[in-house]
């Protein structure tokens, strides 16, 4: 019978590492993107390290710094002085994975089902004429109803759904029998769905939601789209990086706030999930919507070895100009 020795982590799959020690951290990468160094663990195809082959306490140590890593806001550094951070998935490096060199990033994730519903922003004004076509429709002073196929427009906004209801008096489209809606900042499919013309709120209820700028997505059971404020409330959300349906990590939260313009999310009563497993809970969470430049603390950089035990580093990052920056840990 074969042991393992103390500090060693086996992968799910079948390989050995000669080397005793393990280091989670997230560097950063030229460029500004950061680059995650993880052992065991990825979005596609290895597992996390069977649990057998640990003890308890290199197992906490492992979820724990994983956790850091993953809650930690960490704020994008340029490569330059003076060099403006690009923004974008063709500005984000892939998040390098174990010493075999796979990756873990949107290189290899697949193209989300929602990212066709991210419109294109033209600068239309949001007040604009709002346009309708359905294969049938239906009307009286008090409301229309619209049917198969059913496309509302207004502006860089988009609605599409099987059948709609516009209230003439409140001047709101329901939606009642699911609905596609789409700005350049968000893309959501949802299971029922109201849009008022007059505060430019779409209000929709059983969601999965797709951010484009940071490839991000998730679910929630209500999301207000708020247009002229460029701002989205999501009530029982979560959110991730990692592809639908097979994420790593995982964000839940009653409560979350996305603020485009200024491109920052907030969550509260959030919950970090690992493979699926509720791993950390923190009463409040700050992190990015895009790829700019940003004071905060950097992920942390937490190792483990046999000898000299347990050692974490936290930097913090300080954007004091366009031109210039420091680092402080």
């Amino acid at each position: 019978m074969s042991s393992t020795r103390p500090g060693r982590v086996r992968p799910a799959q079948a390989r050995t590492r000669s080397s005793r020690s393990f280091t989670w951290g997230v560097p950063r990468a030229r460029g500004g993107a950061p680059k995650l160094k993880l052992q065991g663990v990825s979005c596609d195809g290895y597992a996390l390290p069977e649990a057998a082959s640990m003890s308890v306490t290199q197992r906490s140590n492992i979820i724990t710094a994983l956790c850091l890593a993953l809650a930690a806001t960490p704020a994008l550094a340029q490569s330059g002085p003076g060099t403006k951070q690009k923004t974008g998935p063709a500005a984000t490096q892939p998040l390098r994975i174990d010493d075999d060199g796979r990756v873990l990033g949107w290189a290899l994730c697949p193209v989300d089902p929602l990212a066709n519903l991210v419109t294109k922003d033209t600068g239309a004004p949001a007040e604009g004429p709002t346009t309708y076509t359905a294969d049938t429709a239906e009307s009286s002073p008090e409301q229309a109803r619209l049917a198969g196929d059913v496309r509302v427009a207004r502006g860089d906004q988009r609605l599409a759904a099987p059948e709609v209801v516009l209230d003439r008096q409140k001047n709101i489209v329901h939606a009642p029998k699911g609905v596609q809606a789409g700005t350049p900042a968000l893309g959501v499919e949802a299971g029922t769905g109201d849009m008022n013309l007059d505060t430019d709120t779409a209000d929709l209820r059983d969601a999965r939601y797709y951010l484009p700028q940071r490839n991000a997505q998730g679910s929630a059971g209500r999301v207000v789209d708020r247009r002229q404020d460029q701002k989205t409330d999501l009530d029982e959300a979560t959110y991730s990086t990692c592809q639908r349906d097979a994420e790593v990590w995982r964000v839940r939260a009653t409560e979350m706030h996305l603020d485009h313009a200024a491109g920052r999310g907030e969550a509260w009563h959030a919950k970090i999930d690992i493979e699926g497993v509720p791993v950390l809970y923190l009463p409040y969470l700050s992190f990015p919507l895009n790829n700019d430049r940003q004071s905060g603390f950097l992920a942390p950089k937490l190792g483990f070895d046999s000898a000299s035990g347990l050692d974490l580093a936290v930097p913090y990052y300080w954007n004091i100009a366009p031109n210039y920056d420091a680092t402080i840990t």
